[in-house]
């Protein structure tokens, strides 16, 4: 992974505000060159004009899922601040279209992750399509405190290669895609 950031609070020793637990979210820009087939753009995408969300086979779009698969596992132990443990991923791959967004939702998963595999350029509203992370926990009532993220949302700007990683129970939403954008995203979830 290349340009990657490590989202976990550490507040100073004198704050009043003890973190009991870190959350690890991982934002950055991964290499898919050899992975995704060469020269793909949105436009290229299967099953274009249909559905606002379609699942597509992977290797419509990937020439090596396993090494996506790979970087997923490696940015979810990352993110979790262990070893590798060579756990296995999920990977599923969709086309977002005008209209599809997600509501805020948890995943059934111990770490989910989202790639940007290929994005209409510049879109008219800067967040249509970002994928929204933001802390369910009851005592974040979404109020910014010194020294944790949380209390805003995280924003991902769709743009090839961009990946985040985040535990499953952290409340992700899409924002609506807007009319003339398209995205493939490749979504996976850890088999741990």
């Amino acid at each position: 992974m290349t340009a990657s950031t490590l989202i976990e609070p550490s507040p100073a020793d004198d704050s009043p505000v003890r973190l009991l637990w870190g959350t690890g979210v991982l934002v950055g820009n991964v290499d898919l060159d050899g992975i995704v087939r060469p020269g793909l753009t949105a436009a290229d995408a299967p099953g274009a004009g249909g559905a606002s969300c379609q699942e597509i086979a992977a290797d419509e779009v990937l020439d090596d899922p396993r090494r996506l698969a790979a970087l997923f596992a490696e940015a979810m132990d990352a993110a979790a601040g262990r070893e590798r443990t060579a756990g296995a991923v999920d990977v599923t791959v969709q086309v977002w279209e005008a209209g599809h967004g997600v509501p805020a939702e948890a995943r059934p998963t111990a770490w989910a992750g989202w790639c940007y595999l290929a994005a209409t350029p510049a879109p008219a509203a800067r967040e249509s399509g970002c994928l929204a992370l933001a802390d369910p926990r009851p005592a974040s009532d979404q109020t910014a405190m010194p020294g944790l993220p949380w209390g805003r949302a995280i924003l991902a700007r769709p743009a090839r290669g961009v990946m985040v990683v985040a535990p499953g129970w952290l409340t992700t939403s899409v924002v609506p895609v807007e009319n003339g954008q398209r995205l493939i995203v490749a979504i996976a979830a850890s088999a741990r």
